[in-house]
């Protein structure tokens, strides 16, 4: 290793402050006179061979401690100053001899390894990211590969990016698992990102979920005289149920039944023992007909609505057809104000023949009406 420069130095023409800053002599001007002397061929031939191999190992490190900084800059900046023995004096240009240096096997292990510390700490200082886990030089590359990668895995899988406490990645899958499967098959009661058909007020919501967890059903069947079991399907059918409800051509969606504020406020007036005029009355009945009936043709396998775009009108109204048959659309007209035949439309619309068959002012024939109907629908 030579540096241009540096084998000009002299100590016998060296001044002070030449000394003290380490820096080479001035070039030879004209009139000073030239150093007959040869040039050596090895600028460090007096080097201890301790320290030429040091060297010889990290020349950089050579560079960087053996010749730039002054002693006293050294000695407050550097985090590893040399030991003084091995450094040049500044006031002598007699370097350290051989016989001052330990030649002890355990004096030379211990130089060994403070040359490695040195050296991993400059790597250390010398990186812009912080290094974690700096394996020994003489350990294989591979090594460190491996432990880093493995280091790396593990804080993934155990500290989340918000840094809140630790998950094990097992059971996320299994949450994920388990709330794809809790997804069950239609016209089931499970909780969908939309709970009712289409979005009613605030109220109206409100009102059908107070009455799909309210045990009412002996208080209807006591306050309005008709059976319980009528009551029962009834209100399974219209509050307690999701269904599949074509709300236009070729566009179904899954839920509950979209609230109604009229029926609402009528099941919970009767429930509610209040007195009822005649119109209330008549109103419970047909309603309690309608979803009777539209519950036993669904599970017969009627839809509630045909998404067939030829079942619905030029406005995007359901259009009732022989063609087109729907559980909505054959049951029992539903919340009447007056005693009326709920089964009209089979002979106008549906044309589906029933021997004058009604459905009875005490609800006692609906399982007759439902018969009829399957066997004039060919279910």
């Amino acid at each position: 290793m030579y540096w241009p420069g540096y084998s000009n130095w002299s100590s016998t023409e060296q001044g002070a402050d030449e000394s003290v800053n380490r820096r080479p002599a001035d070039a030879p001007a004209a009139r000073t006179p030239i150093d007959p002397r040869p040039e050596p061929e090895d600028p460090f031939a007096s080097y201890s061979p301790e320290l030429r191999a040091h060297m010889l190992h990290d020349d950089t490190l050579a560079r960087l401690q053996y010749l730039s900084p002054p002693n006293d800059e050294a000695e407050s900046t550097s985090h590893d100053a040399i030991t003084p023995s091995l450094v040049e004096s500044p006031d002598d240009d007699e370097r350290t001899s051989e016989a001052e240096l330990p030649d002890d096997a355990a004096s030379d292990a211990v130089r060994a390894d403070e040359s490695n510390a040195s050296t991993t700490r400059l790597v250390v200082e010398a990186s812009d990211e912080p290094v974690a886990n700096l394996a020994p030089l003489d350990k294989p590359a591979a090594d460190s590969v491996d432990a880093a990668t493995k280091d790396q895995e593990s804080a993934v899988d155990s500290v989340p990016a918000d840094g809140s406490a630790p998950f094990e990645t097992d059971d996320v899958a299994a949450r994920i698992d388990s709330e794809s499967a809790s997804v069950a098959g239609l016209d089931e009661t499970v909780e969908l990102e939309h709970e009712f058909i289409e979005d009613a007020t605030p109220e109206e919501m409100d009102q059908y979920r107070r009455i799909r967890e309210a045990d009412d059903l002996d208080a209807l069947a006591e306050h309005s005289g008709l059976p319980r079991d009528v009551i029962e399907e009834a209100k399974q059918h219209l509050f307690q149920r999701q269904h599949d409800v074509a709300i236009g051509p070729d566009d179904v969606r899954h839920g509950y039944f979209t609230p109604f504020a009229s029926y609402g406020d009528l099941w919970e007036q009767v429930a509610s023992g209040a007195e009822l005029t005649d119109r209330n009355r008549v109103e419970f009945w047909s309603l309690l007909a309608h979803e009777y009936v539209e519950s036993k043709l669904m599970k017969a396998g009627l839809p509630y609505l045909s998404a067939d775009p030829g079942a619905w009108d030029e406005y995007g109204m359901p259009d009732p057809s022989a063609a087109y048959p729907s559980a909505h659309n054959t049951a029992p007209l539903s919340t009447r104000s007056t005693r009326t035949d709920l089964l009209i439309l089979w002979d106008t619309k549906l044309k589906i023949p029933r021997d004058h068959l009604q459905v009875a002012d005490d609800l006692s024939n609906l399982e007759e009406v439902v018969r009829v109907a399957k066997e004039g629908l060919g279910l």
